[in-house]
């Protein structure tokens, strides 16, 4: 009776352990996914910045320019 006891014990202690494994690669296999998707959204975010950054910038510089070619035009 004690050895049947025993397995029955056994066996749910590997039962438990088994359920635990699976959860735990469920939550790292969740946070994998939830990481890369973090990550193609700060690459996304990074490059709006980038696009931002330069039509700014080439907006300045046509703007600089048009002044340079008013000054010029002026000068004639």
């Amino acid at each position: 009776m004690l050895k049947q006891q025993w397995v029955l014990e056994e066996n749910a202690d590997k039962e438990a352990e088994r359920q635990k494994f699976i959860l735990n690669r469920e939550r790292n296999l969740e946070l994998i996914n939830h990481n890369a998707a973090e990550k193609e959204l700060r690459h996304i975010q990074e490059n709006n910045d980038r696009t931002r950054d330069k039509e700014l910038l080439a907006a300045n510089l046509a703007r600089e320019e048009a002044l340079k070619q008013l000054e010029e035009d002026e000068k004639l």
